[in-house]
């Protein structure tokens, strides 16, 4: 519910109840209330508070939390666009937790640069992970779309597999089980920090957020685990009268109890508009990350076309490659290669949409050659 208070004041209230039902019935309940104030042109304040909680047969876990965010936004300030924020929030998490397995429904992810997706809990059950896309109409395939890698301290890690349906920037959603921890109470201190500067082409991000958690009683062996999440990245984007080109490059360092990951991208996009109903895309991605356990070289290649026809319909074909060698810290070496090939289509007639996808895939390995087709359909209407 979003609601108009005077000139300067706007606040929103969202309420979300979902219950899932797989091996037991798992109950989600989440309401959040926001209060923004403009205090000038360029400055707006925002208190959030959020409470949930998830039930099932196993496990009673609940968590409230407050916090405060402060937005700025300066244009043309010695020829420079400035945006940053600066934010914080306090809250409390509690679990009263028997023997068995959790249900954890839809935990959203925003699929980073590198393609590295950290689950929340530790000791999820492998053979238990889902992964869909934000409406939960897509289910993404295990060794096409997506691998799972455990880590330290049970801790698990999703690898996005480029080439694949998911994409940069995605929001994802995972479900899994996992083993249920002894009861604890634990308190939540989080900071986020962001800033953006824009000059002649040129873009500087650079994002930093910490969580601590404070054990205020129960046991320790908890499923809770600090982290510190830092991203830096550089971007040069130059328009020529039909291409735009864009080169990036990006650090991250990632942070969650003992594991640690570091990971360097390059980025170089093209996009050239042959005609006002025709572009050619290419991307070329290299990527070198940094495991206490394993280190990773990727190279990706990506090409395709779009055609957007008078009548509605859009035809996108892709063809798409990427190499990965992964060492160990016993110096043995995995060499994956994968290449896909396809097309997307999607036709919009008033309210109503279609999507068809063809792919072919094939992937190899030091072990195995493998081959995969795929067939998408999807139908849908607006109702606004």
């Amino acid at each position: 519910m979003h609601i108009q208070h005077g000139d300067s004041f706007v606040s929103n209230t969202r309420f979300n109840f979902v219950s899932t039902k797989r091996e037991q019935t798992t109950t989600l309940a989440r309401g959040s209330f926001e209060l923004t104030h403009s205090l000038y042109q360029n400055l707006a304040t925002t208190f959030h508070a959020r409470t949930e909680s998830i039930k099932n047969d196993n496990s009673n876990q609940k968590e409230q939390r407050f916090g405060l965010d402060a937005n700025y936004q300066k244009t043309d300030l010695l020829g420079m666009n400035i945006s940053a924020r600066l934010g914080g929030y306090y809250g409390y998490i509690s679990l009263d937790s028997k023997a068995g397995l959790i249900e954890i429904t839809n935990e959203p992810h925003v699929v980073p640069f590198a393609g590295d997706v950290l689950l929340n809990r530790r000791f999820a059950i492998l053979s238990s992970i889902i992964v869909t896309n934000d409406s939960g109409a897509v289910t993404y395939n295990l060794g096409f779309d997506y691998e799972v890698l455990s880590q330290a301290e049970g801790f698990t890690q999703l690898y996005i597999i480029p080439g694949g349906r998911i994409e940069t920037g995605d929001l994802i959603l995972v479900s899994y089980q996992a083993e249920v921890l002894p009861s604890s109470e634990n308190s939540i201190l989080g900071l986020i920090a962001n800033v953006n500067v824009w000059f002649h082409g040129f873009r500087l991000t650079h994002f930093s957020s910490r969580i601590d958690y404070t054990l205020k009683s129960g046991s320790s062996d908890g499923f809770l685990a600090d982290s510190n999440d830092t991203l830096t990245r550089l971007e040069y984007q130059h328009n020529f009268t039909k291409v735009n080109a864009v080169l990036s490059l990006e650090r991250r360092d990632v942070t969650s109890g003992v594991f640690e990951s570091l990971t360097y991208t390059l980025n170089q996009s093209f996009a050239y508009l042959l005609t006002d109903n025709l572009q050619l895309d290419l991307r070329l991605t290299g990527s070198f990350s940094e495991t206490d356990g394993a280190s990773t070289d990727l190279f990706e290649s990506r090409f395709s076309a779009t055609w957007r026809t008078t009548f509605g319909l859009s035809l996108q074909p892709i063809i798409a490659a990427w190499r990965r060698k992964i060492t160990n810290a016993s110096g043995l070496m995995q060499d994956d290669q994968y290449v896909t090939a396809g097309i997307e289509m999607r036709w919009v007639y008033r309210k109503i949409w279609v999507d068809l996808s063809l792919f072919h895939d094939r992937r190899s390995t030091d072990s195995s050659n493998t081959k995969y087709d795929s067939v998408m359909f999807n139908l849908g209407r607006r109702f606004k």
